[in-house]
Protein backbone atom coordinates (compact mmCIF):
# COMPACT_ATOMS: atom_id res chain seq x y z
CA UNK A 1 0.00 0.00 0.00
CA UNK A 2 1.16 3.13 -0.72
CA UNK A 3 1.66 6.30 2.08
CA UNK A 4 -1.07 7.75 -0.20
CA UNK A 5 -3.64 5.30 0.03
CA UNK A 6 -3.04 4.34 3.29
CA UNK A 7 -3.47 8.09 4.87
CA UNK A 8 -6.59 8.36 2.32
CA UNK A 9 -8.26 5.17 3.77
CA UNK A 10 -12.24 5.70 5.09
CA UNK A 11 -14.15 2.88 7.58
CA UNK A 12 -16.35 2.49 4.87
CA UNK A 13 -13.45 0.68 2.77
CA UNK A 14 -12.89 -1.27 5.34
CA UNK A 15 -14.70 -4.58 5.50
CA UNK A 16 -13.44 -6.36 8.80
CA UNK A 17 -16.03 -8.93 9.03
CA UNK A 18 -14.35 -10.68 5.72
CA UNK A 19 -11.15 -8.80 6.85
CA UNK A 20 -10.39 -6.67 3.44
CA UNK A 21 -9.14 -3.62 2.45
CA UNK A 22 -10.50 -1.62 -0.55
CA UNK A 23 -8.44 0.55 -1.93
CA UNK A 24 -9.98 2.95 -4.16
CA UNK A 25 -8.34 6.47 -4.08
CA UNK A 26 -5.22 8.34 -2.84
CA UNK A 27 -4.49 11.84 -1.07
CA UNK A 28 -3.31 15.15 -2.32
CA UNK A 29 -1.22 16.36 0.60
CA UNK A 30 -1.20 19.62 -0.76
CA UNK A 31 -5.05 20.16 -1.07
CA UNK A 32 -6.43 23.20 0.70
CA UNK A 33 -9.59 21.93 0.91
CA UNK A 34 -11.42 19.06 2.29
CA UNK A 35 -12.86 18.46 -0.99
CA UNK A 36 -9.85 18.31 -2.92
CA UNK A 37 -8.37 15.40 -0.79
CA UNK A 38 -9.60 12.38 -2.36
CA UNK A 39 -7.92 12.05 -5.57
CA UNK A 40 -7.68 8.83 -7.78
CA UNK A 41 -5.61 6.11 -7.32
CA UNK A 42 -1.74 6.40 -9.49
CA UNK A 43 -2.50 4.47 -12.37
CA UNK A 44 -5.88 2.44 -13.88
CA UNK A 45 -4.73 -0.38 -11.79
CA UNK A 46 -4.41 0.81 -8.47
CA UNK A 47 -8.11 0.56 -7.05
CA UNK A 48 -7.76 -3.14 -5.65
CA UNK A 49 -8.85 -5.03 -2.51
CA UNK A 50 -6.50 -6.72 -0.11
CA UNK A 51 -6.96 -9.24 2.66
CA UNK A 52 -5.64 -8.18 6.00
CA UNK A 53 -4.48 -10.61 8.77
CA UNK A 54 -6.73 -11.30 11.62
CA UNK A 55 -3.41 -9.10 13.90
CA UNK A 56 -4.33 -5.80 11.86
CA UNK A 57 -8.20 -6.33 12.26
CA UNK A 58 -8.15 -6.56 15.61
CA UNK A 59 -5.92 -3.34 15.78
CA UNK A 60 -8.32 -1.75 13.81
CA UNK A 61 -10.63 -2.49 16.06
CA UNK A 62 -8.98 -0.90 19.15
CA UNK A 63 -8.04 2.12 16.83
CA UNK A 64 -11.91 2.32 16.00
CA UNK A 65 -13.16 2.60 19.70
CA UNK A 66 -9.86 5.45 20.24
CA UNK A 67 -11.57 7.12 17.17
CA UNK A 68 -15.39 6.91 18.49
CA UNK A 69 -13.75 8.33 22.31
CA UNK A 70 -12.08 11.62 20.52
CA UNK A 71 -15.47 12.15 18.30
CA UNK A 72 -17.43 12.11 21.46
CA UNK A 73 -14.94 14.52 23.14
CA UNK A 74 -14.80 16.88 20.81
CA UNK A 75 -18.24 16.78 19.03
CA UNK A 76 -18.92 18.72 16.26
CA UNK A 77 -15.36 20.03 16.21
CA UNK A 78 -14.65 16.60 15.00
CA UNK A 79 -14.14 16.06 11.11
CA UNK A 80 -16.92 13.18 10.61
CA UNK A 81 -17.36 14.03 7.23
CA UNK A 82 -13.70 12.65 6.31
CA UNK A 83 -14.16 9.60 8.20
CA UNK A 84 -10.50 8.83 8.08
CA UNK A 85 -8.89 5.82 9.56
CA UNK A 86 -5.23 7.32 9.86
CA UNK A 87 -5.42 10.62 10.72
CA UNK A 88 -4.93 13.34 14.14
CA UNK A 89 -7.14 13.39 16.96
CA UNK A 90 -9.33 15.58 15.74
CA UNK A 91 -10.06 13.48 12.50
CA UNK A 92 -8.35 15.43 9.79
CA UNK A 93 -5.70 14.16 7.69
CA UNK A 94 -2.26 13.78 8.74
CA UNK A 95 0.22 16.46 7.10
CA UNK A 96 3.03 14.02 5.38
CA UNK A 97 5.93 15.69 7.34
CA UNK A 98 4.00 14.35 10.19
CA UNK A 99 4.02 10.99 9.06
CA UNK A 100 7.39 10.63 7.73
CA UNK A 101 8.32 12.43 11.34
CA UNK A 102 6.22 9.96 13.19
CA UNK A 103 7.81 7.37 11.56
CA UNK A 104 11.47 8.00 12.16
CA UNK A 105 11.07 8.61 15.77
CA UNK A 106 9.01 5.29 16.31
CA UNK A 107 12.32 3.70 14.34
CA UNK A 108 15.12 5.60 16.19
CA UNK A 109 13.32 4.05 19.30
CA UNK A 110 12.87 0.66 17.67
CA UNK A 111 16.39 0.75 16.87
CA UNK A 112 15.88 -0.15 13.34
CA UNK A 113 17.49 1.46 10.44
CA UNK A 114 16.84 4.91 8.75
CA UNK A 115 14.51 3.72 5.52
CA UNK A 116 11.79 5.68 3.74
CA UNK A 117 8.52 4.77 5.12
CA UNK A 118 7.98 3.79 1.38
CA UNK A 119 10.20 0.87 2.11
CA UNK A 120 7.47 -1.34 3.95
CA UNK A 121 5.91 -1.74 0.75
CA UNK A 122 8.81 -3.26 -0.62
CA UNK A 123 9.62 -5.14 2.24
CA UNK A 124 5.56 -6.42 1.48
CA UNK A 125 6.48 -7.20 -1.54
CA UNK A 126 10.07 -8.90 -0.63
CA UNK A 127 7.80 -11.06 1.86
CA UNK A 128 5.62 -12.35 -0.55
CA UNK A 129 8.27 -12.97 -2.97
CA UNK A 130 10.46 -14.81 -0.35
CA UNK A 131 7.51 -17.03 0.07
CA UNK A 132 7.39 -17.82 -3.50
CA UNK A 133 4.57 -15.41 -4.53
CA UNK A 134 3.81 -15.71 -8.20
CA UNK A 135 4.57 -11.92 -9.78
CA UNK A 136 0.99 -11.72 -11.72
CA UNK A 137 -0.70 -12.29 -8.12
CA UNK A 138 2.48 -9.44 -6.87
CA UNK A 139 1.60 -6.83 -9.64
CA UNK A 140 -1.63 -7.06 -8.40
CA UNK A 141 -1.54 -6.80 -4.76
CA UNK A 142 0.66 -3.83 -5.35
CA UNK A 143 -1.60 -2.25 -7.84
CA UNK A 144 1.46 -1.91 -10.66
CA UNK A 145 0.26 -0.41 -13.85
CA UNK A 146 1.75 -3.96 -15.35
CA UNK A 147 3.24 -6.53 -14.53
CA UNK A 148 6.78 -5.57 -16.18
CA UNK A 149 7.02 -2.67 -13.35
CA UNK A 150 6.71 -5.37 -11.07
CA UNK A 151 9.10 -7.73 -12.67
CA UNK A 152 11.72 -4.44 -13.22
CA UNK A 153 11.49 -3.64 -9.67
CA UNK A 154 11.58 -7.06 -7.89
CA UNK A 155 12.99 -9.46 -9.97
CA UNK A 156 16.58 -8.71 -9.09
CA UNK A 157 15.68 -9.60 -5.21
CA UNK A 158 15.43 -13.36 -5.51
CA UNK A 159 18.96 -13.51 -6.54
CA UNK A 160 20.04 -10.99 -4.35
CA UNK A 161 18.27 -12.97 -1.89
CA UNK A 162 19.65 -16.01 -2.33
CA UNK A 163 23.60 -15.01 -2.18
CA UNK A 164 21.60 -13.65 2.10
CA UNK A 165 21.84 -10.32 1.84
CA UNK A 166 18.25 -9.51 1.37
CA UNK A 167 16.42 -9.99 4.93
CA UNK A 168 12.23 -10.17 5.68
CA UNK A 169 10.52 -8.82 8.89
CA UNK A 170 8.33 -11.44 10.59
CA UNK A 171 5.13 -9.65 10.15
CA UNK A 172 3.13 -8.61 6.94
CA UNK A 173 4.42 -5.17 6.28
CA UNK A 174 0.69 -3.99 4.83
CA UNK A 175 0.13 -4.63 8.97
CA UNK A 176 3.39 -3.38 10.02
CA UNK A 177 3.10 0.05 8.22
CA UNK A 178 -1.23 0.53 9.39
CA UNK A 179 -0.13 -0.83 12.63
CA UNK A 180 2.80 1.48 12.93
CA UNK A 181 0.87 4.66 11.85
CA UNK A 182 -2.04 3.78 14.25
CA UNK A 183 0.75 3.53 16.78
CA UNK A 184 2.08 6.63 15.64
CA UNK A 185 -1.16 8.77 16.18
CA UNK A 186 -2.56 6.72 19.29
CA UNK A 187 -0.73 3.92 20.78
CA UNK A 188 3.05 5.21 20.01
CA UNK A 189 4.69 3.39 23.24
CA UNK A 190 3.04 0.16 22.70
CA UNK A 191 4.20 -0.26 18.51
CA UNK A 192 8.42 0.38 20.10
CA UNK A 193 8.39 -2.04 22.18
CA UNK A 194 6.62 -4.82 20.10
CA UNK A 195 9.49 -3.68 17.48
CA UNK A 196 12.10 -4.48 20.50
CA UNK A 197 11.36 -7.03 21.45
CA UNK A 198 11.05 -8.74 18.00
CA UNK A 199 14.47 -7.50 17.06
CA UNK A 200 15.92 -9.33 20.49
CA UNK A 201 14.14 -12.50 19.92
CA UNK A 202 16.02 -12.38 16.69
CA UNK A 203 19.70 -11.28 17.38
CA UNK A 204 20.70 -14.90 16.97
CA UNK A 205 19.46 -15.54 13.92
CA UNK A 206 20.81 -14.34 10.62
CA UNK A 207 20.87 -10.33 9.91
CA UNK A 208 18.81 -9.21 6.80
CA UNK A 209 19.11 -5.95 5.63
CA UNK A 210 15.56 -4.10 5.51
CA UNK A 211 16.75 -1.81 1.67
CA UNK A 212 14.42 0.01 -0.77
CA UNK A 213 15.16 -1.79 -4.15
CA UNK A 214 15.59 0.11 -7.46
CA UNK A 215 12.68 2.09 -8.48
CA UNK A 216 11.44 2.42 -5.11
CA UNK A 217 8.89 4.94 -5.79
CA UNK A 218 6.47 2.20 -7.35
Amino acid sequence: MRKGEAATLQWTDINLNEMKIDINKTLDFSADEDQELFGDTKTFNSPRIIKISQSLVNDLKDHMKYQNRNKLNLNDKYHHDLNLVLCRDTGNFMPKSSLFNAFERRSKRADLPSVPIHALRHTHAVIMLEADVDMKYLQKRLGHGSIQITSDVYAHISKNYKRGIWISMRTSSIHFLLALIINSWAFVGQMAIILANNKNAQQNKNPRSLVAPRGWMH
